[in-house]
């Protein structure tokens, strides 16, 4: 009778939780388009299951109270995951890099994604905990009223309180048995759907948040014993040449097509020009062909200078995106370069052009530098000069920063490299923000109040958010105007170089078309003005490694030996293989004239979403392998951190050049003329601006050569 009723308790407490669970993402999934389907809710029971085994594991009434709470993070994760799958239609995989690299700015950015959640989520959300609290409080007390009333009937149980309690060992059996036998079908499952055509969205539909935080949490473990393993034993110029010669075949196979571009050349070679690129934040080539355009200076732009038929970033988030743009490689396929490589070497362009063409180097963004480990990964690149916060106020406009760019250009005796990060046209594009621009940098954005085409309005988004977004292009589009005014008004048109592109892709399109789809969300828009007048279509696919080759040429001439890990090619090359990698958090893309084909890493599934020539359908499983060993080899090269130049770039940052570093607070925390990375890599203290007490600053010691920690000099 006891163990009848306990057993019955245990079965109404996980079906409550299960129906609660499925009742909230039925409508989690209504608003987010995806499909709720058995296997969905066969994970719904398999969490509330595991959940209540492991209430029973909790006997202190504190601890199951913070084992309660705890559902409160996963409720936390799942209306977090909404926004992210709205924007990047995936879900959220967080990992230590990322909650390491998560500061006061970057919280507010990501705060401010909460409009996208809909209010009925927030109260349905709220519904959940407050059923899901309730339960396991009546569970709980139900259980020891019953338990009680068994041991005052049983004279003999008088005093073994425990006696009828389940034995530990017993619940984490179950555990085992049953998360064993869930591995095993997400096993069959995957298999099975890699076989019938994968679909990333029916994967998510059918896994939903809770079969996917398994799902990774499995392969999270498969991986440990990597952890463990030796490194491979091969020389590291063996895997930038292996990487090369899979990109070749790759061009091989490109070649085949029935275009067959005539790249443009250099008409006059240019005297150390100043160099000015811009990385717009969010900004779509789709949203040009909008009539009127939003962007008419832009486009205007584009027109008449040197373009790219299809211009693509080599990723989804803004850091990788500068990774590919200064360093011409590829990222890690899984997750942003911050998070796991902030500390591998690097030999970039502003370290080229740096120490190679006496170039002065500056990056400039109205956000904090430790915002994805810029304080880290910029000087590493080669950047001599950090304007941060508090040089700029958080998220002042685009056009503050640019006229602040031309006034240093002005100012500099050197030959300038300038790489502004955008911050204006970044989402989420709703009136807090056009709020926050008008309030906070007198900049005054409208919506779009003309006709929307047709294929603007198949962008995944409502009505209100698209005409926003066109209102905060035109912000930019007259930030930009103003930029090239400026330079003409003082002389510097005819000798800066000016490149404008979009940092990554933002809205996605459901129009039914597969390839308007992927090129309406994928594709960027590009512009390079150089003084001379060249202008035309360079190469009709391209992306933001082929940035840095590009530069050389224009700077260095055509003869000029690019670093070996550049994989990049200038766009005025004959040999350009007209083709784009993207890595965007496990979704890999190919793209060329011929081809477009898809990669799941989730399930290392291959797809081909478009065929533009016959040819390519002939030819798909060698562009597969080809692609296999791009995606396996660039990856496996940050891992081993093998982009090290003629010096390590620690080092190159860090003589020399360093003293004419502008520090911040970002990167100089106790201003003693030393940046916290350099102060790192000494063994000093980065907050105490006199580490060895004798009235010099740091900085000022280790510029003459003394060590700060005592007597003596540094070693040389």
């Amino acid at each position: 009778m006891f163990k009848r009723k306990k057993l019955l308790y245990f079965s109404a407490l996980v079906g409550a939780l299960t129906i609660f669970n499925a009742l909230f993402f039925f409508y989690y999934y209504t608003r987010i388009n995806l499909q709720l389907s058995g296997l969905t809710v066969l994970f719904i029971f398999l969490f509330s299951l595991n959940f209540v085994l492991a209430f029973h594991l909790f006997k202190n009434k504190l601890w199951r109270i913070s084992y309660a709470l705890s559902f409160v993070l996963f409720t936390l994760y799942f209306l977090v995951n909404f926004a992210y799958y709205d924007v990047f239609r995936i879900f959220w995989q967080a990992n230590t890099g990322q909650l390491g690299a998560l500061n006061s700015s970057e919280l507010d950015l990501l705060l401010s994604y909460y409009n996208l959640i809909p209010l009925g989520l927030y109260i349905s959300a709220g519904a959940l905990l407050i059923l899901t609290g309730l339960s396991l409080f009546l569970y709980a007390k139900t259980r020891r009223r019953l338990y009680q009333k068994i041991v005052r009937s049983i004279d003999f149980l008088q005093g073994r309180r425990n006696s009828r309690s389940t034995p530990v060992w017993l619940i984490f059996f179950l555990i085992i048995v049953i998360n064993t036998s869930a591995v095993g079908l997400l096993n069959v499952y995957k298999h099975q759907i890699s076989l019938a055509g994968f679909q990333k969205t029916q994967y998510y539909s059918d896994l939903g948040p809770y079969g996917f935080l398994f799902d990774r949490l499995i392969v999270r473990l498969g991986q440990l014993p990597r952890l463990f393993a030796q490194p491979e034993a091969t020389a590291k110029i063996s895997d930038i040449d292996s990487l090369k010669s899979s990109l070749q075949k790759l061009a091989a196979l490109s070649l085949n097509s029935e275009i067959t571009p005539t790249p443009l050349r250099l008409t006059n070679k240019l005297d150390q020009p100043h160099i000015i690129i811009y990385q717009m934040e969010s900004v779509g080539a789709w949203a040009l062909k909008q009539e009127p355009s939003p962007m008419p200076f832009l486009s205007k732009l584009i027109a008449e200078n040197i373009s790219v038929g299809h211009f693509f970033s080599n990723s989804c988030t803004t850091i990788n995106s500068e990774l590919a743009a200064n360093c011409s490689f590829y990222p890690e396929s899984t997750g942003p370069v911050s998070d796991l490589f902030a500390y591998n070497n690097y030999y970039c362009l502003p370290e080229i052009l740096k120490d190679e063409f006496d170039y002065t180097t500056a990056v400039y963004h109205a956000n904090e530098a430790s915002f994805w480990h810029r304080d880290i990964l910029d000087p590493k690149w080669g950047y001599n000069r950090l304007y941060f916060t508090p040089d700029y106020r958080l998220r002042a406009s685009d056009g503050e920063v640019l006229a602040d760019v031309l006034i240093k250009i002005k100012q500099s005796p050197r030959p300038t490299f300038n790489y502004i990060i955008g911050f204006t046209s970044h989402g989420p594009h709703n009136q807090d923000f056009i709020d926050l621009n008008h309030y906070e940098n007198n900049l005054n954005i409208s919506p779009y109040l003309q006709p929307l085409s047709a294929n603007s309005l198949s962008a995944a988004t409502d009505e209100v958010s698209l005409r926003n977004y066109f209102g905060f292009l035109k912000a930019v589009d007259n930030d930009i105007k103003k930029l090239f005014s400026d330079l003409a008004a003082n002389g510097l048109l005819d000798k800066t170089v000016v490149i404008i592109y979009g940092d990554h892709r933002y809205y996605p399109f459901a129009s039914g078309d597969v390839a308007a789809d992927f090129y309406n969300y994928n594709e960027i828009p590009f512009v390079m003005y150089v003084p001379g007048g060249v202008s035309g279509q360079a190469q009709s696919v391209a992306s933001q490694a082929d940035i840095a080759p590009t530069l050389l040429d224009i700077v260095a001439g055509e003869g000029y030996e690019r670093p070996p890990y550049f994989i990049g090619t200038s766009l005025f090359s004959p040999d350009h293989p007209n083709n784009a990698i993207s890595k965007c958090l496990g979704e890999n893309d190919y793209i060329d004239d011929n081809i477009v084909i898809q990669n799941e890493k989730l399930l290392n599934t291959f797809q081909p979403l478009v065929f533009s020539q016959k040819y390519a359908g002939l030819k798909y499983e060698q562009y597969v392998a080809a692609f296999s060993e791009v995606i396996a080899k660039s990856d496996r090269i940050l891992v081993n951190n093998e982009l090290t130049g003629p010096s390590d770039s620690l080092t190159a940052t860090s003589t020399g050049p360093a003293k004419e570093l502008d520090l911040n607070q970002a990167t100089d925390s106790d201003k003693d003329g030393l940046s916290d990375l350099r102060e790192k890599a000494l063994g000093l203290d980065p907050h105490n601006l006199d580490t060895d007490g004798d009235g010099y600053l740091d900085g000022v010691e280790v510029i003459n050569g003394y060590n700060p920690k005592g007597p003596g000099k540094l070693a040389p």
